[in-house]
């Protein structure tokens, strides 16, 4: 038992029954790290984890440097900020890089959680929200393969003061009808 998270094993192989992978979610603190709970005063080496151990309404900083992690804000109305999300250089400086879909809202983020000050590179979908409505601003989003920003499920993302250049789409959004899918405004936003 792990935080919360139990842990179980299988003794012997059945037909049929195989286990593709285990997903744990805790997190831990330390004396020293570049990214900081503001609330709580606990440091961690990585952003995720400090996302995992946060509660609605903490406010995560992170310090300048390339963080080659995946985010998933798992329902929580946080902030995650760099150390002044209105500085384009320290927007530079403060990187989520690494492959997939780097930031991702998709366990109904309210208007509540707040993303600023990032740049996101080197993914498929640089930040993508899926029946989720989070607050993103003074982001740099470029050079991901798929799209910068996706928006589908009925997402109500607020984006502002953000940089969207070099990616496959812009900003890919998918409108809901009954029982399928419409790709909408993708030659606007292509770039």
């Amino acid at each position: 038992h792990l935080g919360g998270v139990t842990v179980v094993g299988l003794g012997q192989s059945r037909p049929g029954l195989s286990i593709m992978g285990v997903n744990l979610a805790f997190g831990y603190g330390l004396t020293t790290g570049p990214v900081e709970n503001l609330t709580t005063g606990w440091r961690y080496d990585y952003l995720q984890h400090a996302i995992s151990a946060a509660a609605d309404g903490d406010v995560i900083l992170a310090e300048p440097g390339t963080y080659r992690e995946k985010l998933r804000f798992a329902g929580k109305d946080i902030t995650v900020t760099s150390a002044d999300p209105q500085d384009p250089a320290v927007r530079a400086a403060t990187v989520i890089t690494g492959g997939g879909q780097l930031v991702g809202f998709d366990s109904g983020e309210t208007q509540d959680c707040l993303f600023t000050g990032f740049t996101l590179t080197g993914g498929s979908i640089g930040l993508s929200c899926n029946s989720s409505d989070p607050t993103i601003s003074y982001c740099d989003i470029s050079g991901n393969r798929d799209a910068g920003i996706k928006l589908w499920g009925k997402s109500k993302a607020t984006v502002s003061c953000c940089d969207i250049p070099a990616n496959g789409l812009g900003v890919e959004m998918w409108a809901d009808t009954s029982s399928r899918r419409i790709l909408r405004s993708a030659g606007v936003f292509r770039n």
